[in-house]
């Protein structure tokens, strides 16, 4: 992103979000991130979705633009569901992971219980 010098505030977290979200694309060139920076900057309805290997640029709920772009596999520790981005934030959602099941400490509760009734009677 060469051609960008933020210098307030509000750029300067957009830059860093745009960054950021490019960290997660594999090969994203200085060019489209440009153009993800500019985008987002021009109207504070812009948002800009990563899913599915497309990068979409949105104008509210209607997209106005869909690119191809290369995202990390799933069996990668880099994967991710979908990455949105807006001129002041970056939410990166991840796969949720369950693990097995356990006790979910309802025993403890119990013998709280019963101490407070021995307690009061």
């Amino acid at each position: 992103m060469g051609s960008i010098r933020p210098t307030t505030y509000n750029e300067i977290v957009r830059y860093k979000s745009c960054l950021a979200m490019k960290g997660y694309i594999n090969g994203m060139d200085d060019a489209l991130m440009e153009r993800v920076y500019h985008f987002l900057g021009e109207n504070p309805n812009h948002t800009v979705n990563v899913q599915d290997g497309k990068l979409f640029f949105f104008n509210g709920s209607l997209i106005t633009e869909a690119v191809n772009v290369q995202t990390p596999p799933e069996d990668s520790p880099d994967y991710f569901t979908s990455i949105l981005l807006t001129a002041t934030a970056i939410k990166v959602s991840k796969p949720v992971v369950y693990s097995g099941g356990g006790d979910s400490g309802s025993a403890g509760n119990n013998n709280n219980n019963n101490n407070n009734n021995n307690n009061n009677g």
